[in-house]
């Protein structure tokens, strides 16, 4: 079953000898707001070699019984009980030390996984650690390889599947770098992405919790290092797509199929050339609205304002983490608290009608 709603913005690939499922452990409308598994279903879906389906707690494709390889993109800790019900239903033992070769080899990736896989680590055949934009086409290959391999092996009249056997072919895969395999508790590197990397919708997705909406990473990590964020060392180091070769032919490609441009990073305000950017979304013949992920206060000025209410933009996001100066400087949050008014007035100057402040309660050595 594909949903007709959907706007595909690649070449979708059927009928490769690979049969792929990537799995959201969450519903279609969370899955496909996410611009990293969206990224992961292009590149296995664009793939010659894959044969590629999507699965949700709420909503899949229809995909074969043997399926080869599935992907499960975990951004959130409460989502692994989403993770073995698809187990469940899928009649997939739990841990990967109880399946055999008739099971499907199970990938794990995402922030979640990256940053610490150990207390998940039963549940997955690899792990993948870091960025994935360079390393999928090498899962396939080895997949395929691994495949083929075990297919001559059980042709042999000696040879016995058992979950040793199984171990022996994930082998393969401590070559491809960033993967993690836990049966064999292999070192790996974080795998991180070149700036021109960076990625933007691949679906538009009306259907999805951020409806029709197209998805532009600007910047990937930040160069603040704020000490609670793993949205920052997660992805070191900041890396910020050239605007002239990268940003604004993107920006062009997905306004053919949405007028709503989300623009994305951890903090999308540093982008060097982040206000030339918006002057050209602003200027576009085709007037997008222009969402702006959460900003950093210090960047904030009048024009940025005055240039997103022209663009349908109503409500300015800071994070400000608490109200006190002294847990601010603890978590190595740098921003002085007349940075927050300030940006604050060139918001209500600019046209701004909203301004919203994300703060956390129980930090450490926080006070009644």
């Amino acid at each position: 079953m594909i949903n007709q709603n959907e706007t595909l913005l690649f070449n979708r690939q059927s009928g490769g000898p690979l049969h792929v499922l990537n799995c959201f452990p969450n519903t279609y409308a969370v899955g496909m707001a996410s611009l990293g598994f969206q990224s992961i279903f292009k590149l296995y879906a664009s793939n010659p070699n894959t044969h590629t389906f999507r699965y949700f707690t709420d909503w899949s494709e229809n995909h074969p019984k043997d399926i080869d390889l599935m992907t499960f993109s975990i951004s959130w800790e409460l989502d692994f009980i989403n993770l073995l019900e698809i187990f469940k239903q899928l009649n997939i033992p739990f841990k990967a030390a109880d399946r055999g070769p008739e099971h499907p080899l199970i990938l794990g990736g995402g922030p979640v996984l990256t940053a610490n896989p150990e207390p998940w680590a039963e549940f997955f055949d690899l792990i993948a650690i870091g960025d994935c934009e360079e390393n999928t086409g090498q899962i396939i290959e080895t997949c395929l390889d691994v495949i083929a391999s075990e297919a001559k092996q059980s042709n042999a009249k000696d040879w016995i599947a058992t979950p040793t056997a199984r171990n022996d072919g994930l082998i393969t895969f401590s070559k491809i770098p960033g993967i993690y395999i836990p049966a064999l508790k292999n070192k790996v590197e974080r795998q991180k992405s070149k700036s021109s990397d960076l990625q933007m919708s691949s679906v538009i997705a009306p259907d999805s919790a951020w409806q029709d909406t197209a998805l532009l990473e600007v910047a990937r990590s930040c160069p603040e290092m704020c000490r609670f964020c793993m949205a920052s060392y997660l992805s070191l180091p900041f890396r910020a797509a050239p605007l002239e070769q990268n940003l604004i032919p993107k920006a062009d490609q997905l306004l053919e199929y949405s007028n709503n441009i989300g623009l994305l990073g951890a903090s999308v305000t540093q982008h060097p050339e982040f206000m030339d950017l918006l002057k050209y979304l602003v200027k576009h013949p085709k007037k997008p609205k222009v969402q702006v992920a959460s900003m950093r206060a210090s960047t904030v000025t009048k024009e940025m304002c005055e240039l997103l209410v022209e663009s349908g933009t109503k409500n300015l996001t800071i994070a400000i983490e608490t109200g006190c100066q002294r847990l601010r400087d603890i978590i190595n949050k740098k921003l002085p608290e007349e940075f927050i008014f300030s940006a604050c007035q060139y918001a209500f100057e600019g046209g701004i009608k909203q301004v919203k402040l994300y703060g956390m309660v129980g930090l450490p050595h926080e006070t009644e």
